[in-house]
């Protein structure tokens, strides 16, 4: 469910996860929208950022959040799903990658003492990317976003490296198809492909906007910083 992303991204502090790992280097996101907060102004006009859900660190939020769809907290403090099964997960993370594994370590401490009970799976860098194209695994430290200018590539790398159909798959498994409360049905390829379709930015942001609308909706991956 992607409530349960939204609840988890609630369920973290995320200026602190940034902190353990690279210092003063890394800032949390503020926007949530699946491009740097550092480029989003360029795009997005000021009154559609205000807009955004920030997700910011509320426990309360994130528990009724889970309780919204049917999960319940167990004796032993571990959340479970509307299913009856424990929220019980491995956290992939390539194990060389310094700030990678604190900012890994540091999420599932928290989503634990919150009541998502995390174990970091750390395995050798190389391995990875194919773990995460194969669907073997649960949860998944990975970049988000692109090192350019242009968001297509940023919503290139969320929405479609690590994902079908376009991309490697089965992967996330994430349909590009979807129903949003703000955009309606979106295709969410389309406007990827859209986004990058010509030379006139003021004709692409159209694109760029729905994209980061239904991103901070949807809410696909958890940005942490």
């Amino acid at each position: 469910s992607l409530l349960m992303a939204q609840a988890i991204a609630c369920a973290i502090n995320k200026d602190e996860n940034a902190n353990v790992s690279l210092g003063n280097s890394a800032i949390r996101q503020k926007y949530m929208t699946g491009l740097s907060d550092n480029i989003l102004p360029l795009w997005l006009p000021a009154e559609d950022m205000a807009k955004m859900n920030d997700y910011r660190y509320d426990l309360e939020k994130a528990a009724e959040i889970l309780t919204s769809i049917g999960f319940k907290k167990g004796a032993d403090g571990v959340w479970i799903d509307d299913q009856g099964k424990p929220m019980v997960y491995d956290l992939t993370v390539p194990q060389e990658y310094s700030d990678w594994s604190a900012a890994a370590l540091n999420a599932a401490s928290q989503l634990t003492s919150f009541g998502i009970k995390t174990d970091v799976r750390g395995m050798t860098y190389s391995q990875v990317p194919h773990e995460v194209w194969n669907s073997r695994f649960e949860m998944a430290v990975q970049g988000w976003g692109a090192v350019n200018p242009h968001p297509h590539f940023s919503y290139y790398a969320n929405l479609v490296t690590y994902n079908y159909t376009s991309g490697q798959g089965p992967g996330m498994s994430f349909p590009l198809v979807q129903q949003t409360e703000k955009l309606g049905e979106i295709d969410l390829e389309d406007l990827i492909l859209a986004s990058a379709d010509g030379f006139d930015s003021e004709t692409q942001s159209a694109s760029v906007i729905k994209l980061a609308k239904a991103f901070n909706e949807l809410l696909p991956i958890v940005p942490l910083w």
